[in-house]
């Protein structure tokens, strides 16, 4: 077996998190995909109008799909109806949104779906979520085995460390986990309401209230999420 096959069949890490989408192969500095995760049915247009004829014309590539994931669904979003699968729990959506992005990795045709998956998940997830996405890895798509790894684990594993506090705040859920020595405390975790989302809107309003009425300027949350992820820093 080739060196490319041996790399082909390392263990893939997927991270689905509310605002993004990640997978990459295990030992990685950096995942090979990173999406959002949304997707448009291309019949849910943000507005109805019998004037505007032809607007399924506009649709290049879709291959007759009746959704669009990630970059691709974030094409339409001044015409279609944004989702987020992730906090719908919409697992149909998930299955097609992987598969999507898998055929990306660039597998070879004959160690497709023979890869060990890792799932990154926050310690709050429940057991039914498990059981559906062991569902789609193992009975629909058929991969040999499935590993749920900890937030707080991957993090600290990233880290060399076996001992750690954990503060992970995400775009819907903020959580404080702690590890001793490669155990879990259930006592000393916890939620908290403040998340990337009230970051964001802060900005925005901050942003807002320093320039004043006497200025016009176009500014949204989309926008001042992307100043917050790559011109801020939180102390």
């Amino acid at each position: 077996m080739s060196d490319t096959d041996n790399d082909q069949l390392l263990p893939l890490i997927l991270d689905i998190g509310c605002n993004n989408f990640r997978m990459g192969w295990a030992g990685d500095d950096f995942p090979d995909i990173i999406a959002p995760s949304v997707y448009v049915d291309i019949s849910d247009y943000l507005f109805k109008s019998d004037v505007i004829n032809g607007l399924e014309d506009i649709f290049l590539d879709t291959n007759n799909q009746a959704h669009l994931v990630g970059h691709d669904a974030l094409k339409y979003k001044s015409i279609l109806k944004i989702h987020e699968f992730r906090k719908e729990n919409n697992y149909n959506i998930l299955l097609k949104f992987f598969y999507h992005y898998y055929q990306q990795l660039n597998i070879s045709e004959e160690l497709r779906f023979k890869q060990p998956i890792i799932i990154i998940t926050p310690f709050y997830k429940s057991e039914l979520e498990k059981t559906k996405l062991q569902e789609i890895y193992f009975n629909l798509l058929n991969f040999p085995s499935l590993l749920f790894l900890s937030e707080s684990q991957a993090i600290l594993s990233t880290l060399q460390k076996s001992s750690g506090v954990i503060v992970n705040i995400g775009e819907s859920n903020t959580y404080i986990s702690t590890i001793f020595h490669g155990f879990t405390n259930i006592m000393a975790r916890d939620m908290f309401p403040i998340t990337g989302k009230d970051l964001t809107s802060y900005l925005l309003n901050l942003i807002l209230s320093k320039i004043g009425a006497s200025k016009n300027i176009y500014l949204d949350m989309a926008i001042a999420k992307e100043i917050k992820n790559r011109l801020s820093l939180l102390l």
